[in-house]
C-alpha cells in the first residue's frame, strides 16, 4: 500500500510581502495547481491515498476558486482516498464545514479517531485535530494495537521552553511506546525524518512549495510504501516544487569596488544549480573597508534577470583602517580621528565615517 504524506500547502496565501501583485497572483495559481498535480502523481504511481497533515489553506484567505479546485479534484478522483487533518491555519476551512463529504474524503476532528486502511485491518490511520481544550489531554486517548501498522497524524511541534500556542506544545515523549509506526506531522515547513522510539518514525512532510526565502531548499512530500503481508514500510522523500527558493551567501571580504562584488556573485552563481524560473536571494557577507565603493542597486540591475525574482541583501560589516589616517593632515583625516575618539560602536563609527567622507567628497549618500 502506497500513501502520500503531505502538509502545509497553504493554498491561496497572499504572498505580497515580497512579490508584486501580478507575480503574487501567478505564484498563488502555481501553488494551487500543485494539488491536482499531486493527485496525478498518486494515480500514475498507484498510490492508495493522500494524508494531508494540516494547513491545506491559509486561514480565511482562500478564494472560492481555490476551494472549488480542491473539492473538484477530490470528487473527480474517486479511486484516490484523502484524509485531512485540520491545522492551526484551518480553523475555518470549508472542508470542515461541508455537510456531506465525498465518499473518498475523511476529515479528522478534535476527537481521537482510528480507521482501518485495508480490509484486513492490519494498517490503521489515526488522527486528532489539536485545540486549546485537548492539546494536553489527547495523549491518554492514543490507544493502538501492537500487532498492526499504525500511522498517526498530528499538526504541531515541540519547542523548548514551552509556548503559548497550542500547536507548539507537542511532547513527543508522551507518544513513545504507544505502538506508533509512522507519526505523520505537519506545521514545520522543512521536511525531516527521525526516530520516535525503538519502533516508530516521526516525519515532517514540510511544504510542497517554498513561499518565502525562509523556506529554501528541497520541498515536496513523503511517499510511504507498506507491505501488507510483512507490515514493513519504506519511506522516501519526493521533491515536488515547481520552483526553488535559493538563499545564496556571497563572501565579499577584500572587495574594493562594486565590480569586485559582481565577480564574487558570478562565481557563486556558477557553482549553484538554479534556473531562471527560481527565486533567488543574494546575501552579501564579510568585512569591507568603510571606503569601499558598493552600489547595491547597480548590482541588482545586473542580476535581476537571472531568475524569476532576484533580491540582494547587504549584510556586510564595515571596518575602518585607522592607521591609514593617523598622519593624514587633511579634513578627511581629522574627521576620521574625531569619530574614532567617540563612544559609538565600531559599526556605527564605520558607517559615520563612510557617510562623512562621501559628503566631504561631494558624493550622493546612500
Amino acid at each position: 500500500m502506497k500513501l502520500i504524506h503531505c502538509a502545509d500547502l497553504h493554498l491561496d496565501s497572499k504572498l505580497q510581502t515580497w512579490l508584486s501583485e501580478d507575480k503574487a497572483k501567478e505564484r498563488r495559481n502555481e501553488i494551487l495547481s500543485n494539488f491536482p498535480r499531486l493527485v496525478e502523481f498518486a494515480k500514475e504511481n498507484s498510490v492508495f491515498g493522500i494524508m494531508i497533515a494540516g494547513d491545506l489553506y491559509d486561514r480565511n484567505s482562500a478564494s472560492k476558486h481555490a476551494e472549488n479546485t480542491v473539492l473538484a479534484t477530490i470528487v473527480s478522483n474517486p479511486d484516490v482516498m484523502f484524509w485531512y487533518l485540520p491545522g492551526n491555519h484551518d480553523d475555518k476551512s470549508f472542508l470542515t464545514r461541508i455537510e456531506k463529504l465525498p465518499s473518498n474524503l475523511f476529515v479528522f476532528d478534535d476527537r481521537f479517531r482510528t480507521i482501518p486502511l485495508n480490509d484486513a485491518g492490519t494498517i490503521t490511520l489515526s488522527g486528532v485535530a489539536l485545540t486549546e481544550e485537548n492539546n494536553r489531554s489527547f495523549y491518554d486517548d492514543v490507544v493502538l494495537n501492537r500487532d498492526t501498522y499504525n500511522i498517526f497524524m498530528l499538526h504541531g511541534e515541540e519547542r523548548a521552553g514551552g509556548s503559548v500556542h497550542f500547536e507548539e506544545r507537542l511532547d513527543f515523549r508522551l507518544l513513545r511506546n504507544k505502538f506508533i509506526d509512522y507519526l505523520a506531522l505537519g506545521h514545520v515547513h522543512k521536511p525531516g525524518i527521525a526516530p520516535l522510539d525503538n519502533r516508530g518514525t516521526m516525519c515532517y512532510a514540510g511544504c510542497l512549495e517554498g513561499r518565502g526565502f525562509d523556506e529554501c531548499g528541497s520541498r515536496g512530500f513523503y511517499l510511504l510504501d507498506i507491505d501488507e503481508k510483512t507490515l514493513r514500510a519504506e519511506c522516501s522523500f519526493i521533491p515536488f516544487a515547481k520552483r526553488k527558493m535559493l538563499n545564496l551567501e556571497v563572501n565579499c571580504d577584500g572587495c574594493e569596488i562594486s565590480e569586485d562584488i559582481e565577480h564574487r556573485i558570478e562565481e557563486k552563481l556558477a557553482e549553484t544549480d538554479f534556473s531562471e524560473r527560481d527565486f533567488l536571494k543574494i546575501v552579501l557577507k564579510g568585512e569591507l573597508d568603510a571606503l569601499c565603493e558598493k552600489d547595491v542597486p547597480y548590482l541588482l540591475k545586473i542580476f535581476e534577470n537571472r531568475a524569476s525574482v532576484v533580491r540582494i541583501e547587504d549584510d556586510t560589516e564595515l571596518k575602518v583602517n585607522y592607521a591609514s589616517f593617523a598622519n593624514d593632515m587633511s579634513l578627511k583625516g581629522e574627521f576620521v580621528r574625531l569619530v574614532q575618539q567617540n563612544d559609538y560602536s565600531e559599526a556605527d563609527k564605520a558607517e559615520i565615517i563612510r557617510m562623512g567622507i562621501e559628503a566631504l567628497m561631494g558624493e550622493e549618500i546612500i
